[in-house]
């Protein structure tokens, strides 16, 4: 279902391997969640995509990014907590997607 609405947005989207069971599973232990089933199928068909500057991470960089913005001291300093939020994604000029936990 994602990747054909992908290729209709850009052909030359290209697409991750998808992620296991177990990425996705680390994500929602690491930040005591149960991930949307949207993103749940996003990450199955493909683990993290980049179209047209629009970027949608990898499990990897999901864990990575959250924990790098609800720990670095500028963050903290400089926004909200963050961790009322999950990040999954940004837009390439500083916009973040990401939904509330």
């Amino acid at each position: 279902m994602w990747k054909e609405l992908l290729k209709n947005i850009s052909e030359e989207a290209e697409f991750n391997e998808p992620a296991t069971q177990n990425q996705i599973e680390e994500i929602q232990a690491k930040f005591n969640i149960q991930l949307p089933n949207e993103l749940i199928n996003f990450l199955k068909e493909t683990n993290g995509i980049d179209v047209a500057g629009v970027r949608i991470w990898s499990a990897k960089e999901i864990i990575e990014e959250n924990v790098d913005r609800r720990t670095d001291e500028i963050f903290k300093d400089t926004y909200m907590p963050f961790d009322c939020l999950l990040f999954f994604g940004d837009a390439g000029n500083g916009d973040l997607f990401g939904f509330s936990i």
